[in-house]
């Protein structure tokens, strides 16, 4: 009865071993075969200079003089840092379809987009918990790239009126007797707030 059941136990390892050293490598290559290929952008980025040759008074007036002219430096691929890599945008004959167009995105792909580069910075690493981003407004509701009335931080408006633009309850109260000296230009609401946000409960 013993040798019998160890002969049965020896035949079913072997019959293991067997499935195992054909069953294996069959199964590998099947894998091998169904595997996903790697997707490779067909688009290339041509450089900045290249999107000059059509947009030179954009570059000049709205780019160069703003702080994103600095994702041109130290191997930054300028306008195509924002935009996407533009070759088929040009082989297309400037097919607008062929590149990244802020206009066509929703707010939360413009914010995705934004905080490719923006989301290590410290003021702005919390944008996604803030209470702008929660109040569905997109980077491109404060600044514009662009077409900016405020230099540094490319505002699309001055404080406090940008604020205001939304905040007319707090515009009400800078009005009143005793108030925070907004209007006067000697406080500003980011002083106080992270318009970004904040894990803390300051500057919320």
């Amino acid at each position: 009865m013993k040798l019998k059941r160890s002969r049965a136990h020896l035949a079913a390892s072997g019959l293991v071993a067997l499935l195992l050293a054909v069953g294996l490598p069959l199964m590998a290559r099947k894998q091998q075969n169904n595997a996903v290929p790697e997707v490779k952008p067909t688009a290339q980025y041509l450089g900045t200079d290249v999107c000059k040759t059509c947009h030179e008074d954009l570059y000049k007036k709205n780019f160069e003089a703003t702080p994103h002219f600095k994702t041109t430096l130290e191997g930054g691929h300028g306008c195509e840092s924002c935009h996407g890599p533009g070759s088929e945008h040009v082989e297309g004959g400037g097919d607008v379809s062929k590149i990244i167009r802020f206009a066509n995105l929703s707010k939360q792909e413009v914010n995705k987009q934004c905080m490719s580069c923006h989301g290590e910075n410290m003021k702005q690493r919390h944008f996604s918990s803030s209470a702008h981003a929660n109040g569905d407004l997109s980077c491109l509701d404060c600044h514009s790239p662009h077409k900016a009335k405020e230099q540094q931080h490319l505002l699309v408006n001055a404080e406090p009126q940008l604020c205001y633009g939304c905040h007319l309850a707090q515009k009400a109260d800078f009005a009143k007797p005793y108030h925070h000296r907004v209007n006067e230009g000697l406080v500003q609401c980011d002083d106080c707030h992270n318009v970004h946000g904040t894990t803390t409960l300051c500057r919320g």
